[in-house]
């Protein structure tokens, strides 16, 4: 990889807590000298443009929305880009935030055809006036609040930072928190 890694952040999110939590990797990739394109997963990028992808969705019943699972299996027929780093945020409450969840059926197949450096699991935000349907469903589980780490992030996006600008990336492809 070049000195600065062309990386991809794309996402999903009903009501914008991916969406800050995918913002706050980019800022961090940023002020570690990484060239960072970030986008909703809904929009078609030029993948083989990036060295690296870092996908994230919110996690509803256990289960990512459908356009990141879509760009994943995009990657996997253009196999590209060289890394992948996944995450999913969405536990919610004091008990469950920062328990890593494992990564769908679904898109455990696709991650395992694909460069997988590491997934991570966020803890979600429940905002008082989220839509509809949604907010019916999980409100019987949870009461509103936001249960997302910033320094739990930062920290995640220092470490793809390490790894991808550092000389000799390495792969590992395990699944961490």
């Amino acid at each position: 990889m070049s000195n600065m890694p062309r990386i991809l952040i794309s996402f999903s999110s009903k009501t914008h807590g991916t969406a800050e939590i995918a913002t706050w990797i980019a800022d961090t990739l940023r002020s570690r000298n990484c060239e960072v394109i970030l986008q909703e997963a809904g929009k078609t990028p030029d993948l083989p443009e990036h060295d690296v992808a870092i996908i994230g969705s919110a996690l509803y019943s256990g289960r990512w929305q459908r356009h990141p699972v879509r760009l994943l299996r995009q990657m996997v027929k253009i196999a590209a880009p060289q890394a992948v780093w996944l995450f999913h945020s969405g536990p919610l409450g004091d008990e469950n935030a920062h328990q890593p969840m494992p990564l769908p059926k679904n898109v455990r197949v696709l991650a395992d055809q694909l460069q997988l450096q590491d997934v991570a699991t966020f803890g979600g935000r429940l905002p008082e006036k989220a839509p509809g349907l949604l907010r019916l469903l999980i409100r019987r589980a949870s009461k509103p609040g936001d249960w997302r780490d910033p320094q739990q992030v930062t920290a995640w996006a220092h470490k793809i930072a390490d790894t991808v600008t550092s000389p000799t990336p390495h792969t590992n492809g395990q699944q961490a928190s």
